[in-house]
């Protein structure tokens, strides 16, 4: 990979603001400059660019011009950032790491936080972004401070506190397919020392984006409603009490329902490819869940530190019934029932923010009740019984203790140091039953346990090299916990993954704050990966052997004028399996004339030097905003171009998703007194068909894909 072309442009841009200062002073002078950013990457408020991490935050206003609606939109925002859909978990990726399971049980790599709590199921991350006011990712491991299972990165979604201030939003929508929506967020003050605040959002899409050509349906219909309530107390200038509830609730198709691809036979030896939007399951698919959150931060400053707690209750329950094959025939059909309920507790002690020596520690509980209760496998997989019926339960329990510095050694140049050690208990239980009509016959029972404890740490180094120039270095440790597999609940648990790290980057403003880049280049070793192998009915868990990735990131915003902004990201990565000699390795069944039978064959081979899965070589966002002021009003304009150069969705790289692009837009009025906003918005104008999730099992190659075109009218009043 050839990044020193790649990034020439940029190079450039650098070149020519350092040698020709006269441009800055030709600039509008009613240039505002790009609003400098405060992100939370180090579990404290502080400037983006003086932290010596590589971290995009995507702020409210960039949600809205980039027409971002939920957690699975991201990577629209943040090159570099893979995040799928598959069942009902996400399935995110940074860099290339990640997991391509998102299954019960099984907290991917990439962890994803909402105001300093963590989400450990898959499933109750993909959710609408609707009172939130910045959303940060964090590249590369974040083994010290967010610790468990960050090994590819964090997602931080940071939602908007109550206001003493009261005001009142009131959004309504109308769309594509039917779709209707609407979202209300109001806040103010409660007597002298609290304010509340009370968020409520709907989205009902009544047609679907094509048909099932079975049953005559719809099929990709969906609609989610949520709420978040917070209330926030300050009984004195030392405290702070923030109490939230949040309940999110979904039902649809996304991620779920496949259809073929073009040459593939399903396991019937006649289904195939029936359109992007259709489908030919009978059963139709379908699923939904329920997500709650109850949490406290509680803040109290001492006279040389802070104390923080983060509490936080979680409860989930969902179900969802997968026809597997995606064939009329009864081959595999998946209702499946799960639940979790998890507790966590932090406890942070931060120094003073001006304090000379900047330090945190802090002690971290999870706790984690994970089941199937039960899943069904109706059909022939079941055969000669009429179904089976696995009930199964992984209970998890994790302690770790960590602490990180920042000494300055000189004026200019800081040394950060940070260790954590993570200990993770894990138990199964599970037991299949085989039913024969009302006959129920125990054919597997097993329980076990297993614990592994890991440190990780963090060691960078920061120079200021001019006034609003920092560059940094760093190497970091993530891992990944070792786990069970729930459904084939008697194999042995898979190892923890470990990462190693190292990063150099740069982050700089030039011309008078007009113009901010940040770059980045990284390494990594990658070891012990956790990949999932999937037959028809059962789903096994190994590790791969290892692999390295290398890339550089590079993101560049330029504000001219007041009026208007640009922004560019780009992410180059290289990711090869370094030693992976017993991957799943697919090819579609044929028969000895080689014609297709229907389905794929899965055998054991080498992966080594192939792709890694998930690692599209060059991603790269484009937008522009552009504001016009007049007597009558204010007009916004806004563009934005996502470009991906595809990837393989599965270690054994047959099952690729080609290269695509994604062209989002609005134009939006606001009247004189700021109450009124009418907006216009359309996502993948260019009609893009992209699969949201790709895989290919012994089902044979399938594809659950993104949304089509669609474009929308919203109108928002403030009060």
């Amino acid at each position: 990979m050839k990044i020193t072309i790649a990034l020439a442009p940029i190079a450039g841009a650098v070149l020519l603001a350092c040698s020709t200062p006269a441009l800055a002073e030709a600039q509008d002078n009613e240039a505002g400059g790009i609003p400098e950013i405060v992100v939370t990457a180090e579990r404290r408020d502080a400037e983006l660019q003086s932290v010596p991490l590589s971290v995009t935050a995507v702020t409210a206003e960039d949600l809205r011009s980039l027409v971002l609606i939920d957690t699975i939109d991201i990577p629209f925002a943040v090159p570099g950032v893979e995040l799928s859909q598959r069942g009902l978990g996400a399935t995110p990726f940074i860099r290339g790491v990640g997991s391509m399971n998102g299954a019960l049980g099984d907290e991917a790599p990439v962890a994803m936080y909402v105001d300093g709590v963590y989400l450990a199921n898959p499933d109750a991350t993909i959710f609408e972004l609707n009172d939130v006011r910045q959303v940060e990712v964090i590249k590369g491991p974040q083994g010290t401070l967010f610790g468990r299972n960050a090994t590819g990165g964090v997602i931080q979604v940071v939602t908007r506190q109550p206001q003493a201030e009261p005001s009142t939003e009131v959004r309504l929508q109308y769309g594509s397919y039917a779709t209707l929506g609407g979202s209300i967020y109001t806040t103010g003050g409660i007597g002298d020392s609290s304010a509340a605040s009370l968020s409520l959002y709907g989205r009902d899409q009544r047609d679907g984006w094509g048909t099932n050509v079975v049953t005559g349906a719809d099929t990709f219909r969906h609609r989610d409603y949520g709420a978040r309530a917070q209330f926030l107390w300050t009984p004195g200038s030392a405290s702070r009490v923030l109490l939230t509830a949040s309940h999110f609730y979904k039902d649809g198709e996304d991620g779920m329902s496949h259809h073929f691809l073009p040459g593939a036979v399903g396991l019937d030896g006649v289904t195939t490819f029936s359109g992007y939007y259709n489908s030919a399951s009978d059963p139709q698919d379908r699923a939904d869940y329920r997500h709650s959150v109850i949490s406290a931060r509680i803040e109290h400053d001492f006279s040389a530190a802070q104390l923080v707690s983060i509490t936080s209750w979680q409860s989930l329950d969902a179900f969802l019934r997968l026809d597997q094959d995606a064939t009329p025939a009864p081959i595999v059909d998946a209702p499946v029932s799960q639940y979790a309920r998890t507790i966590t507790q932090e406890l942070q002690l931060l120094s003073r923010s001006d304090d000379p020596l900047q330090w945190i520690a802090g002690l971290y509980y999870f706790n984690d009740i994970s089941a199937y209760d039960p899943f069904k496998l109706n059909g022939a997989v079941a055969a000669p019984l009429t179904s089976l019926e696995i009930r199964s339960q992984q209970h998890s329990e994790s302690y770790a203790a960590f602490g990180q510095a920042t000494l300055r050694l000189a004026s200019r140049l800081r040394l950060t140091l940070g260790s954590r050690y993570t200990r993770d208990e894990r138990r199964v239980d599970g037991t299949t039953l085989g039913l024969a009509g009302t006959q129920g016959i125990v054919l597997g029972q097993a329980r076990q346990n297993a614990a592994w404890g890991k440190p990780t740490w963090r060691a960078a180094l920061a120079a200021d090299l001019a006034p609003d120039v920092m560059a940094f270095i760093s190497w970091d440790r993530g891992f990944k916990s070792g786990l069970y597999n729930m459904v084939s609940y008697t194999d042995p648990p898979v190892n923890p993954e470990v990462l190693d790290a190292w990063q150099a980057g740069i982050k700089s403003s030039w011309l008078d704050h007009r113009l901010r880049l940040n770059l980045s280049a990284y390494r990594y070793r990658y070891q012990n990966i956790q990949v999932e192998a999937t037959v028809a009915g059962t789903i096994i868990s190994l590790n791969a052997a290892a692999a390295r990735m290398h890339g550089v990131d590079a993101d560049l915003d330029y504000a001219p004028v007041q009026s208007l902004t640009f922004h560019a990201g780009v992410a180059l990565l290289h990711g090869r399996y370094s030693n992976f000699q017993n991957a799943p390795i697919t090819a579609p069944a044929r028969d000895a004339s080689g014609q297709l039978v229907g389905g794929n064959v899965v055998t054991s081979g080498d992966a080594t030097g192939l792709q890694t899965a998930r690692s599209p070589a060059r991603t790269a966002t484009v937008n522009a905003r552009y504001r016009l002021f007049t007597s009558r009003g204010e007009m916004g304009f806004s563009a934005a171009y996502y470009r991906n150069s595809g990837f393989a969705w599965d270690p054994d790289n047959r099952l690729k998703e080609p290269a695509f692009g994604i062209l989002n837009a609005t134009i939006d009025w606001t009247s004189p007194s700021q109450r009124v906003t009418v907006r216009g918005s359309g996502r993948n104008l260019n009609g893009a068909e992209v699969c949201q999730y790709g895989t290919a099992p012994a089902l044979g190659d399938l594809c659950s894909p993104r949304a089509p075109r669609e474009v929308d009218l919203d109108v928002l009043l403030k009060f």
